[in-house]
């Protein structure tokens, strides 16, 4: 079995994993932006194909409903944009820690309500 790990983590291998095991599991899987990039591109994909089917439905969209698809278009894309930035901070808060664990550490103490404020503040 070969190791592909970035960080070499010697004795703190099962602290750093269990600590990311507890983080993952208190903030929704933190090391899944994969996950959270397919959900917003299928989000930001259902937007568009509503907007599409409402126009179909009635073949001509106001000037309004145009707007609004477009509202719906940027907002979407705003928050892809923004979650994507958010994931990126919480990863780099991990690796950053991993270093300053210790044997001994146990990241099972740590209570889901303060990871989840944490990073909500980061």
């Amino acid at each position: 079995m070969s190791n592909n790990s970035l960080i070499n983590l010697g004795n703190l291998s099962k602290p750093a994993d269990t600590l990311i095991k507890k983080v993952s599991k208190a903030v929704g899987g933190i090391f899944a932006p994969s996950q959270i990039k397919r959900v917003a591109e299928a989000e930001a994909e259902a937007t568009i194909i509503k907007a599409q089917s409402e126009a179909e439905a009635s073949k001509i969209m106001t000037q309004s409903e145009i707007e609004n698809a477009e509202l719906r278009q940027r907002a979407v894309y705003r928050l892809i944009t923004e979650e994507t930035q958010r994931q990126k901070c919480m990863e780099d808060i991990i690796v950053g820690a991993l270093p300053n664990l210790s044997e001994d550490t146990d990241p099972n103490r740590i209570e889901d309500d303060f990871i989840i404020n944490f990073f909500d503040k980061c």
